[in-house]
């Protein structure tokens, strides 16, 4: 499989790092990375997007990977970007898929450029944190840095960035660590080794420009978004494990709600790791259907 990364000038001047997977002539996917994560992250597409005839595209958010920061960003600056890419590429309609952090990037584009968009895929996507009971499920680590990052950002960031620096030094013995952590909560989905490896690398890779990235994220997650889901119009399936305990069921369950229109696949015996390894051929071939 060959996978090519480039950098995009941004009409603001920012650059703008993704990586082209999958059939070259194939129909256009951009795909959203989670938290953190980079361009890279597109090799567990590699056979669905082949067997579905499927170009994908790997977006690095900014500050993430080879993208320039962006100061005092929204989760909706992002569809601009996205829509600037893909003029570049000379693509007038694709489909999208947000994985993890990368949900609300999706949410967001199909919120405000549903007319560029043939289909969204949101997949054990993070959804809304602000409402209560909105995190029941969640692992007590991410509830805590999320709730931190809302009262105390400037202490959730440090936090965040000293467990990162930890993790850009010894990626592939932290991802080993968190494979063993998350195993007792029934999920599965690190058990493979490639798999580690390929989350190893794409980790490592989102701190190339810094930290900035992850640490802006981590504070817009936690906060209320500047968009409602109940807007979205666009034509939306979202897949979630039932067992999912770093991005709960009852996620899944707002966006289903929220999102008129929108078809749920929800899958008992799947987390977060598994729906995706489990499942990518069924979503890209779902995303693929136009």
């Amino acid at each position: 499989m060959m996978r090519r990364s480039r950098v995009f000038r941004l009409s603001d001047g920012r650059s703008l790092g993704f990586c082209e997977g999958g059939a070259g002539k194939g129909l256009p996917l951009f795909y959203f990375h989670g938290f953190p994560g980079s361009r890279l992250e597109i090799e567990f597409t590699d056979s669905a997007s082949e067997h579905n005839n499927v170009r994908i595209i790997g977006v690095e958010r900014p500050g993430y990977g080879l993208s320039s920061p962006k100061k005092e960003r929204t989760i909706s600056d992002w569809p601009a970007d996205v829509v600037e890419l893909a003029d570049f590429l000379e693509i007038k309609k694709f489909s999208i898929l947000g994985v993890s952090g990368g949900g609300p990037y999706a949410a967001a584009c199909a919120r405000f450029i549903p007319d560029r968009l043939e289909r969204v895929g949101i997949a054990a996507g993070l959804g809304p944190v602000e409402q209560p009971g909105s995190m029941e499920g969640m692992i007590w680590l991410n509830r805590i840095g999320l709730r931190l990052a809302k009262i105390l950002p400037a202490v959730a960031q440090g936090l965040l960035i000293t467990g990162l620096a930890i993790l850009k030094s010894n990626p592939e013995g932290i991802m080993g660590y968190l494979a063993s952590h998350v195993n007792r909560y029934g999920e599965t989905g690190l058990c493979n080794p490639e798999a580690r490896k390929t989350y190893a690398r794409s980790f490592k890779e989102a701190f190339r420009n810094g930290y900035c990235g992850v640490a802006s994220d981590l504070v817009l997650y936690s906060r209320q978004w500047d968009f409602r889901l109940e807007d979205i119009r666009a034509r939306v399936d979202i897949w979630q494990g039932l067992d999912d305990v770093i991005v709960p069921y009852c996620m899944g369950k707002k966006y289903s709600m929220a999102v008129s229109g929108c078809k749920a696949h929800f899958y008992k015996g799947a987390g977060h790791f598994s729906l995706i390894f489990k499942y990518m051929d069924e979503i890209i071939e779902t995303l693929s259907a136009g």
